[in-house]
């Protein structure tokens, strides 16, 4: 019920240098920061068929705050017979992953390559 999320992000890029774009970007991804679900769910039934069930209202809002810290850089290639080609290095540092306070940190990297023929 109720249920209100939110998410942010910053960056900065600059599309000068090295012949490339190089980009800072900071970002709290999706996140609910309030809400509560109720649960009724049967948990045994006896030998008369009545069923026993466990009910609760539970919060959604987890305990720990994503963060993560993005930088990269792309390039557009010219390749043969490629007509056009992008290179892109990323580098991501999350802290709490997947909002989970004792999460540890997480850490990234990736090299991805596309062109069109």
């Amino acid at each position: 019920s109720d249920i209100r999320n939110r998410s942010s992000a910053l960056g900065l890029v600059n599309e000068k240098i090295w012949g490339g774009k190089v980009g800072l970007i900071y970002s709290q991804p999706l996140r609910v920061y309030s809400g509560k679900a109720s649960i009724n769910v049967p948990v045994a039934r006896d030998f008369e068929g009545n069923v026993t069930r466990y009910s609760a209202t539970v919060s959604l809002k987890p305990q720990g705050r994503e963060q993560d810290l993005e930088m990269f850089f792309a390039k557009n290639l010219v390749l043969r017979p490629i007509s056009e080609a992008t290179v892109k290095f990323n580098l991501i540092a999350q802290q709490q992953p997947n909002n989970v306070k004792s999460a540890t940190n997480a850490y990234l990297g990736f090299v991805s390559f596309g062109g069109k023929f």
